[in-house]
């Protein structure tokens, strides 16, 4: 049985370019939210093994605490 294909091509290639502007910003936005997820559970983890703190401001809109 033959397999079908089907190829799409893309007329206006500056859509194409809008495209992958958008899809590296977008990558950049994940990569810094991924960053910033991480650092919150460094963050976290550090508070639970010290009692000395409870509070950990994250950045300017993000604050992690933690009560024994």
């Amino acid at each position: 049985m033959p397999q079908s294909r089907i190829k799409f091509h893309i007329k206006d290639k500056g859509v194409l370019k809008k495209d992958q502007e958008l899809f590296k910003k977008d990558n950049r936005l994940f990569l810094k939210e991924q960053e910033l997820f991480l650092k919150c559970l460094v963050l976290f983890y550090r508070c639970r093994e010290s009692v000395s703190y409870h509070f950990v401001e994250v950045s300017s809109f993000m604050r992690i605490s933690y009560e024994e």
